[in-house]
């Protein structure tokens, strides 16, 4: 009997070892995966960078940027900043609009917003969105689900203009970002509009159902839910969907004259297909955020936006670092203001 025991104290101690070791070896698998995601989409991006600045004649790329039009440039960088405060302030309409508990407060929103952009800039992962949202929630007390499901609407009005703007621009587009529309961006749109619509008009009925025999004992979690489907209800508004859609629209023209504004500063042709190409191809290439400030991305495609203007490869160059600055700086410096000023109130209150 002491050896049957013994025997089987063994058996157990072996299977304890060997669950450990795979458990051990899983966790090693995952890291090496994920340490060679990331090395993988950093060397796409330097190789993209070096890609589209190889054959860059180096003087009359700096002859470009240093005779480039200042004014042009400041009113550029003042269309950044109105399309960044359009957006902060759609942002806050669909809050209002989905029925939040508190009006929120436009610093927090400011800060939420640029501090989320910082992200999105600094890391090679879109984790950007979710940094906003937890960055409201925890400063300005606001409910989470909901603060996401803005983020969300948001991010679908946005595909709906991005769609339509492949549309036109079809006989420019380059054949990858055709393939690309066609292949993701369509199906994501129209299942997007599908879930949306379901959720709009199917979950209060749901909820109408569910809650009649909901436990009396999880009666916090049915007010919550409760106050989600109401503000469901709300978004079932054909004028306040349609004044959203106008107000994304005039949003995006003032993300696309960003781009003229850096045509004109360089002395480039000024042309509404140039700039839509410009803002098509970067919108569709920095989704996947392959390294940090996405730098190798943003050239290659604002340079091959252009290309099929006839317009020269230095000159090209220079377009692409002028409005990667003018497009990445704001928000980085106002992202990290507004983590600085957050930093300073909290010291202050110990």
């Amino acid at each position: 009997m002491p050896g049957a025991r013994f025997a089987v104290l063994m058996w157990k101690e072996n299977i304890k070892y060997r669950c450990g070791m795979s458990v051990a070896d899983a966790s090693q698998r995952k890291t090496f995966w994920l340490v060679l995601e990331r090395f993988l989409r950093l060397f796409l991006g330097l190789a993209l960078l070096a890609l589209s600045l190889w054959k860059v004649d180096w003087g009359g790329l700096v002859y470009h940027l240093v005779h480039a039009q200042c004014g042009w440039l400041v009113i550029a960088l003042l269309s950044v900043l109105v399309s960044s405060f359009m957006k902060i302030l759609r942002w806050r309409w669909l809050l209002l609009g989905l029925g939040i508990q508190r009006e929120p407060g436009f610093l927090h929103l400011g800060g939420a917003f640029f501090i989320g952009q910082a992200v999105n800039i600094l890391f090679p992962l879109r984790a950007g969105e979710l940094a906003r949202v937890g960055w409201l929630s925890v400063n300005d007390q606001q409910d989470a689900f909901l603060t996401a499901f803005s983020v969300l609407l948001e991010k679908y009005f946005d595909l709906v203009i991005l769609l339509g703007l492949v549309t036109w621009l079809g006989p420019v587009l380059p054949v990858e970002a055709l393939i690309t529309s066609r292949s993701w961006l369509v199906p994501l749109c129209a299942g997007a509009t599908l879930a949306l619509a379901a959720g709009l008009w199917a979950a209060p009925f749901l909820w109408e159902q569910i809650s009649q025999r909901w436990p009396k004992r999880w009666a916090g979690l049915a007010e919550r839910i409760e106050s989600w489907v109401r503000s469901l209800r709300l978004l079932r508004s054909d004028r306040r969907v349609l004044t959203l859609m106008v107000f994304s629209v005039i949003l995006w023209g003032v993300m696309l004259s960003t781009n003229l504004f850096v045509l004109q500063a360089l002395s480039l042709p000024v042309d509404l297909r140039t700039g839509g190409l410009v803002l098509v191809l970067v919108y569709l290439g920095l989704a996947p955020a392959l390294m940090p400030g996405n730098v190798g991305p943003f050239y290659y495609l604002a340079m091959l936006a252009l290309a099929p203007f006839g317009i020269g490869i230095s000159e090209r160059a220079a377009f692409a670092v002028l409005l990667h600055a003018i497009v990445v700086l704001p928000p980085l410096f106002l992202g990290g203001a507004f983590l600085g000023m957050d930093r300073w109130k909290k010291r202050g209150r110990k």
